[in-house]
């Protein structure tokens, strides 16, 4: 449930952009930055008592690439959504924060107009990307080959909810769809998650639509 001011915090090794995003929190309604960090092992020590909702990470860090860190950052606030926020749009980089467990990942150049709306979905079940991330992730897979296999060993129910993720249902709304609560959407995630061996919603949707619509074809084809 979305509380009445969403829980924000930082990290990034930039001072003007972690100062710039603090103040974008606290002046835009609905808003809070509870924390912003120079470096994740500071941010690891502090997540616990201050209990972020969503997590804005840089991905080149002074020290570190930070996509190495999102399993550690996520088990500490195991229901904290972790969002990808950065100059840098190579796909390989994307793969990578993806199959760590982002919840999203925005571009800085194109986020200005898409961060409160993002940051909102990825609280509701959504896995906000920026257009130019979005592309590059789509051919990737378009390109790859069919696996039509691991979809097989999905039940009739993880068909359906994968299904109404496909078509850009958020957990709360296939959670109303089907009458179920959220946490049995969620469930109903790790395990489609597991059996198609991928580590976020947008990695499995995409496996399911290349294996429903092979070389890219559209729906009937």
């Amino acid at each position: 449930m979305i509380e009445k001011e969403i829980r924000v915090a930082v990290i990034d090794d930039e001072a003007s952009i972690r100062e710039s995003l603090r103040h974008w929190c606290n002046w835009q309604t609905g808003f809070q930055c509870v924390g912003a960090w120079q470096t994740v092992p500071d941010a690891l020590a502090a997540i616990p008592w201050i209990q972020p909702q969503v997590l804005l990470l840089d991905l080149h860090l002074a020290d570190s690439e930070s996509v190495e860190s999102i399993p550690a950052l996520k088990s500490k606030v195991p229901d904290m959504a972790v969002m990808m926020l950065t100059g840098e749009d190579d796909y390989y980089w994307v793969e990578q924060a993806l199959q760590r467990g982002a919840d999203g990942y925005l571009t800085k150049k194109n986020a200005t107009d898409l961060l409160a709306r993002a940051i909102r979905d990825v609280l509701l079940g959504g896995s906000p990307l920026t257009p130019d991330v979005s592309r590059k992730l789509i051919a990737a897979h378009i390109n790859a080959s069919p696996d039509s296999a691991r979809l097989d060993q999905l039940s009739p129910r993880e068909r359906m909810v994968i299904a109404k993720l496909a078509e850009g249902m958020v957990y709360k709304e296939i959670a109303e769809h089907f009458g179920i609560s959220i946490e049995t959407v969620r469930t109903h995630s790790r395990r489609i998650f597991k059996k198609l061996n991928v580590g976020t919603k947008t990695e499995a949707v995409l496996k399911y639509l290349k294996s429903i619509r092979p070389n890219g074809a559209p729906p009937g084809c």
